[in-house]
């Protein structure tokens, strides 16, 4: 066992907010295990514990060479009973999400195009810069699924509520959202984070790399009406800067 007392976390974000960046990040800590996966979803080598999240939980914890010891998990999957289980076992928690919600909604609509085939030459996660693309997508769909989002944002900051929790948002964690690339957590951003995690401070760096890095305009082919329904929805501040 570790001779300090271990620490166990949890990072709970929903999708396309940097969360995988921030594991990579938080595993690049010589005193810090953080599982690079998403290890409720897939399992990898949790694969027979995969209708038990708790007990996979216990698994990533018990990583016993480190002090503090965590994954990443998404709104999705804290459910009650995980919940529960992180309250039984003190857990600290990483609340992490994305101010923009519109790049959020934009960035799953594309990832779901993709994984059903309707987006060819084109991958969800990559190191390469993506060529520009063209797509049409739907304003008002997008704008309900903002509002759902903002709905399911300001349930989990309450149900957080009960730990130790330290927010963060995407901007924060990679320098703005008009970053192309970000090798490094920064700013004060890094020594917090490690202050709140109880371990000394080391650079917390990771690659990333934002490989849909054009404006909207130049990605929806149906920009001028998209913005315009965008607005009218009363989501008009969203379209500052993407």
């Amino acid at each position: 066992m570790y001779p300090w007392p271990h620490i166990k976390f949890v990072i709970v974000a929903h999708t396309r907010s940097g969360g995988t960046f921030l594991a990579h990040c938080l595993s690049n800590h010589t005193q810090i295990f953080c599982d690079r996966g998403e290890p409720l979803l897939s399992g990898f080598s949790y694969k027979r514990y995969l209708d038990r999240p708790e007990q996979i939980l216990d698994l990533v914890w018990r990583a016993c060479h480190y002090r503090v010891a965590g994954c990443k998990i998404t709104y999705k999957q804290f459910s009650p009973a995980v919940e529960g289980h992180c309250i039984a076992n003190n857990v600290k928690v990483i609340h992490l999400r994305r101010e923009n919600l519109l790049r959020v909604v934009v960035s799953q609509a594309i990832t779901g195009m993709v994984q059903t085939g309707k987006l060819e030459n084109h991958v969800a996660h990559s190191d390469e810069i993506l060529a520009p693309i063209k797509i049409h997508l739907p304003a008002p769909a997008l704008c309900g699924r903002i509002a759902k989002m903002e709905e399911a944002i300001e349930d989990m900051t309450r149900r957080l509520s009960k730990f130790d929790t330290y927010p963060l948002t995407y901007n924060r964690l990679v320098g703005g959202e008009d970053q192309m690339t970000t090798t490094e957590i920064p700013g004060n951003e890094g020594p917090e984070l490690c202050e709140f995690l109880g371990v000394k401070y080391e650079p917390l760096h990771a690659s990333l790399k934002r490989v849909n890095r054009y404006p909207l305009s130049k990605m929806l082919s149906n920009w001028t009406t998209f913005a315009y329904r965008v607005r009218e929805e009363g989501y008009g501040h969203l379209l500052e800067g993407v």
